[in-house]
């Protein structure tokens, strides 16, 4: 009798180390383990923040020869953007928004999304993305002109590009813009590569106007 009572003993010991050792090797059960770590990576990427996932003003694809570029997801704006001069100090640009319809240096022509390898507002870096640079190109800008601009060649554009500052980029911000402005002469007082939706462009992308004075 002795004898069984202690090979019993010696099973319930068995099984208790057993249940103790599925326990330990569980997935999860670790305190400091990957499930509960794994939710907060997403949220520290660009792409999950609310202001990453639009362009800030209305857009529209159709009609718009940036929407071509492969793997740009670019657009237009859907209303004519017009600028004043930009202003970059330490890699952030800036510019002032004006009316079409008056004197402006620069107008809108595409606008996108920063490609997931750029994490920066800076001007630099960012016009040197490849993907920028094919979105902001000649043969963008000469498709995209409208009514009397069409008779300008290449010549006579040259392009800039306007990334959200460093404020703007701060805030969420992703959108940048792909300006022109005409090599010389008088600034335009009107639309050089008119209104989007007067072709049939379909409104796409809503959301908050561009910020005052400012990119982003």
């Amino acid at each position: 009798m002795l004898l069984l009572a202690a090979a019993a003993g010696v099973v319930l010991l068995i099984a208790a180390a057993a249940v103790v050792g599925a326990r330990v090797l569980s997935p999860g059960a670790s305190t400091g383990g990957a499930p509960g770590a794994a939710p907060a990576s997403p949220a520290t990427g660009p792409a999950t923040t609310p202001a990453a996932a639009g362009f800030g003003v209305p857009s529209v694809t159709s009609g718009c020869p940036a929407a071509s570029v492969p793997g740009a997801g670019a657009r237009c704006p859907r209303d004519p953007e017009c600028w004043a001069g930009l202003l970059v100090a330490a890699g952030s640009a800036s510019a002032r928004s004006l009316p079409c319809t008056s004197p402006h240096a620069w107008q809108t022509f595409a606008i996108g999304i920063l490609p997931a390898s750029v994490r920066t507002f800076d001007t630099g870096t960012v016009a040197a993305s490849p993907t920028v640079r094919a979105v902001c190109s000649m043969p963008v800008l000469l498709a995209s002109r409208q009514g009397a601009a069409r008779r300008l060649p290449a010549g006579s554009w040259q392009i800039t590009v306007l990334p959200p500052d460093e404020a703007s980029f701060d805030g969420g911000a992703r959108a940048y813009r792909c300006l022109a402005a005409r090599s010389s002469g008088a600034e335009p007082s009107s639309s050089q590569f008119g209104r989007q939706a007067e072709q049939g462009g379909r409104a796409e992308h809503g959301g908050g106007g561009r910020g005052r004075g400012k990119n982003g």
